[in-house]
């Protein structure tokens, strides 16, 4: 197995990447036998306590502005990864996303569905829904958004968003007034 290519975003230097791709090349030579090579890529995966998905659009914004790119991130090629890694019987633990379940109450509940969802809540709640259905040993994370101040300021978040209108128009713009959803900030992070 060989690393062809690395590849980060955004690529700034003093920002945590969104997403991060790195491409392997496993060839077979002629006349090599598949199960052979499947054998030692197992003995190179011996060890490997579960791989890691964080791979795919990690915003709204960003599966909006290419909603087909999103679907093939975080739904068809994460359903092959997934297939690949099950059938070396290696655990994938991959992203989820929180924002599917917020609620007009106060409580939690599943809020992308079929009349509300966009394409990235659709497309880690299509995911979630398939994994069982799909056996192997998984985990999805529901991954939160940390607002609060950053070099790398995330100015389409909820708080942050208020906060903004608040200084610039001296008024609190509210979207999404009656969702409910709980916010996590860096504060919140660095306590534990």
């Amino acid at each position: 197995v060989t690393p062809t290519s690395i590849r980060s975003w955004p690529p700034a230097t003093h920002t945590i990447p969104d997403e991060v791709r790195i491409v392997v090349d496993r060839r077979l030579v002629p006349g090599e036998d598949p199960e052979v090579a499947l054998a030692e890529l197992r003995t190179a995966l011996e060890g490997i306590d579960a791989v890691l998905w964080f791979a795919g659009h990690s915003s709204v914004r960003k599966a909006e502005e290419d909603r087909w790119a999103s679907i093939q991130n975080n739904v068809t090629d994460l359903a092959a990864f997934f297939r690949r890694v099950g059938n070396l019987g290696v655990p994938l633990i991959y992203a989820s996303s929180a924002s599917i379940l917020s609620s007009m109450t106060e409580s939690y509940s599943l809020v992308a569905d079929e009349k509300r969802a966009n394409a990235y809540d659709a497309g880690k709640l299509a995911f979630d829904l398939m994994t069982p259905l799909l056996g192997g040993d998984f985990l999805g994370l529901r991954m939160s958004t940390v607002s609060g101040w950053s070099p790398n300021m995330r100015w389409d978040l909820v708080f942050n968003a208020m906060n903004r209108s608040a200084v610039q128009e001296g008024i609190v713009r509210v979207t999404n007034a009656s969702s409910f959803r709980s916010l996590l900030f860096i504060d919140d992070l660095v306590t534990y």
